[in-house]
Order: structure tokens, then sequence, then C-alpha cells
């Protein structure tokens, strides 16, 4: 394990922390840092400055329309469903496709019910991803698929 380590570190990868505090925080200031912990917002942002952004085509914010979420994912195919103040990739599921009434994974090592996704949304809700487990929202985002080249 150790050797795994230190070939990693020869080759100049960094772990998380050593990222936050070499790079991270050095280079942008502390007062942004709402702004780029809320995936919402900071969509909003990069749009307005032209930078593209996944397409987002809804937001669940209440447990209301987490319990009635199967109307808002019928026009999505592939997608994923994100917390917006979430962090390090916790609570993102990404679907790729849906047969006889489930939701697949694009590896199709996952299969979700309708129950499965308004159950992890209402989660995402409740603060079960966000930073400091505060109240959230969801995001159905659109992919982003790879240039084939």
């Amino acid at each position: 394990m150790i050797g795994r380590y230190l070939a990693l570190r020869r080759a100049g990868v960094l772990g998380c922390n050593a990222r936050n505090g070499r790079y991270i925080a050095v280079h942008n200031p502390r007062r942004f840092y709402p702004l780029v912990d809320d995936k919402i917002r900071c969509k909003e942002v990069l749009r307005r400055h032209g930078i593209p952004v996944p397409e987002l085509p809804d937001v669940v914010r209440t447990q209301h329309e987490a319990e009635r979420l199967g109307p808002r994912l019928e026009p999505l195919d592939a997608f994923a469903i994100k917390p917006a103040c979430g962090s390090r990739g916790d609570g993102i599921i990404v679907i790729g496709s849906r047969r006889n009434g489930r939701w697949i994974s694009p590896g199709g090592g996952a299969y979700y019910s309708l129950d499965d996704l308004e159950f992890h949304v209402s989660g995402i809700l409740n603060g079960m991803y966000s930073l400091g487990g505060q109240p959230d929202a969801a995001l159905l985002e659109g992919l982003v698929h790879t240039d084939p080249r």
C-alpha cells in the first residue's frame, strides 16, 4: 500500500487534501465559496460568461415535488440526479436508459424503480449529501458525453 502511495506521489498525483490546501484554498477567495458550493447558482454564472454547462432540465426543491417525480422524469432518457450543494460526488445517481418501467445505470449494473428515485431525491432534499447537512435541492441534469474520436 505504501509503495503505491509513493509511486503516485512521485508521479505528481495529489490527494484531495493536498489539492485543496495547495491550489483550491490558495487561488480561490473564500467569498466565492458559497457560489461554487451551490451547483445551481454556479451554472447560472458560468452560462452568463459563455461557459458551456450540462443541460439542467429540472430542479426538485420540495418533498411534494419528490413524491411526484414520475412526470418530471418522463421526458428524460439519460440524466443524472445530484444534490445542488453536495460534495465529493456523494448522492449522484447516473441514469443511462429506461426499460420496462425501470431506470438503468449506464453500465447496466444498477436498476432503479420510481420509488427508489423518489426516496433518493427525498434524501437529497433532507440534506443527506449536502455540506453541513443543510436542506438541499436535487438537480436533474443532462449527461456529458465524451467525444468518440
